[in-house]
């Protein structure tokens, strides 16, 4: 109808966005439909194919279209029908003079009648045609469904209509294929485009179903990640255009679209700036170290002593749990227990090796545990005569001994045995190493020593990053 539309808002368009964009194009709203599609009437003033174009230019816009009247028309009003003389031949010449070829072409009624079965019936599909002079579009909408496959010829195989939103990387060193990702990949689609910018491949366009596109989408192989392509201002929707890469910009021309073959095009300008350590973030794109890939962007802390993360409003200040103010390589997040001093910097490992030793078997030998934790520690010997209890049936043998041999001259009850065990003491907060662990892989219990001096073992947790 002239001067009427059928519009639909995205979603996520504000009421008063949508008033926005009605009073831009002096609209009325005729009807709301349970789709959300609106029928609007234009004023007077306004050229409908101007709208149309600011329309599919809108972000706020899903889709706009004209208001056709839709009425039954046996005899197709194609403006290529014509053209057809195997279906309907009166005589038509498709050249300034009949083609010697093909006598029949300007011969009335040397065709198939198509258009005299059409008045009997529309909708059989047990009747197929054969065109064997000319190619006709597998994919044009008229079609796509009335195409007959031969099923055998093609072993089973698919319309060629099927789209797809998928891809594969071919590595001709190892022959072998990989899948991409298809996490937030464009719509499946054809007739599309792809371009290489030497970081990514750009996908635009194309056709789904039997609608054309304006979206697409950007893939980083590092990554194995797509992201989208921009819509504002883009191109009105088309397939089977071209387009070239200039070095900064991707140029799109032509194609066919809603209202057929499009003459229009545009430019999409994508960041070609370095990319020095291949982190996929150029240095336009926000990366403020682009000689480190550990930095970038919105990036996780991972205690290098460097602030990775761009967007952190310190940068490039070291976070408060990397710093390393006793210089002795470790920040506090390696972790440093005590980073105001060099000589310790985490709680000791276990005792090793705990043995006894001379001809009386009265002295206990140990080694100092492979991780110290500090540049030096001191030894607790705990001693029971119950192995399972070394909190309520101990006593300290020795209290912050720095040798790692004891001599105990006790000796135990006939008929009854002397269970020991060794911790490493350094001065970190809760400083105690462990006792080792039992059969069953938990940690063994102790008390402190001396008695009254320090409680039993129970360690602070030690702060990380």
């Amino acid at each position: 109808m002239p001067g009427e539309l059928l519009v639909k808002f995205k979603p996520e368009a504000t009421s008063p966005e949508r008033d926005g964009v009605r009073a831009l194009y002096n609209a009325t709203v005729r009807k709301t439909f349970a789709s959300g599609a609106e029928h609007w009437r234009l004023h007077q003033s306004e050229d409908l194919t101007t709208v149309l174009i600011g329309l599919a230019r809108d972000p706020f816009i899903e889709y706009a279209e004209r208001n056709w009247i839709l009425e039954p028309n046996f005899t197709p009003n194609d403006p290529r029908f014509p053209q057809q003389w195997a279906l309907k031949n009166i005589g038509q010449t498709l050249t300034s003079t009949c083609t010697p070829t093909l006598p029949t072409s300007c011969v009335s009624d040397a065709d198939i009648d198509a258009d005299e079965a059409w008045d009997i019936v529309t909708t059989s599909s047990s009747v197929n045609v054969a065109v064997i002079d000319t190619g006709i579009d597998l994919f044009h909408p008229d079609m796509t469904t009335t195409v007959w496959l031969n099923s055998r010829e093609r072993g089973g195989r698919p319309h060629p209509r099927v789209q797809f939103n998928t891809g594969g990387r071919y590595d001709p060193a190892t022959d072998s294929w990989r899948a991409l990702s298809t996490t937030g990949a464009p719509d499946e689609r054809m007739g599309h485009t792809a371009i290489w910018t030497g970081r990514e491949m750009v996908v635009w366009g194309g056709l789904s179903d039997i609608f054309t596109r304006r979206d697409g989408g950007r893939y980083n192989p590092i990554s194995d990640a797509w992201r989208p392509v921009s819509t504002a201002t883009a191109p009105l929707p088309r397939y089977v255009h071209v387009t070239a890469w200039t070095g900064a910009e991707m140029i799109v021309w032509g194609g066919d679209g809603p209202a057929g073959l499009d003459p229009t095009g545009g430019r999409y300008l994508i960041d070609s700036s370095p990319d020095s350590d291949q982190d996929s973030f150029s240095q336009c794109g926000g990366d403020c170290d682009d000689a480190n890939a550990s930095v970038y962007p919105a990036a996780p802390q991972i205690c290098d002593g460097v602030n990775n993360d761009c967007t952190d409003p310190s940068w490039p200040a070291v976070p408060q749990n990397e710093a390393d103010g006793d210089q002795d390589g470790l920040p506090v997040c390696a972790p440093d227990c005590n980073d105001g001093n060099a000589s310790v910097w985490s709680v000791p490992g276990e005792v090793r090796d705990l043995s006894l030793t001379g001809m009386d078997s009265s002295t206990v030998a140990w080694l100092s545990p492979q991780q110290p934790g500090a540049t030096s520690v001191v030894y607790d010997l705990l001693r029971s005569a119950l192995p399972g209890d070394f909190v309520t049936a101990a006593i300290c043998v020795v209290t912050d001994s720095p040798a790692t041999t004891v001599s105990d001259p006790a000796n135990p009850a006939l008929g009854s045995a002397f269970y020991y065990l060794a911790r490493a003491i350094n001065g970190c907060p809760g400083g105690e190493g462990s006792l080792g662990s039992d059969s069953t892989g938990s940690p063994r219990p102790g008390r402190g020593c001396p008695d009254a001096a320090r409680p039993p073992t129970v360690r602070p947790p030690i702060l990380t990053g």
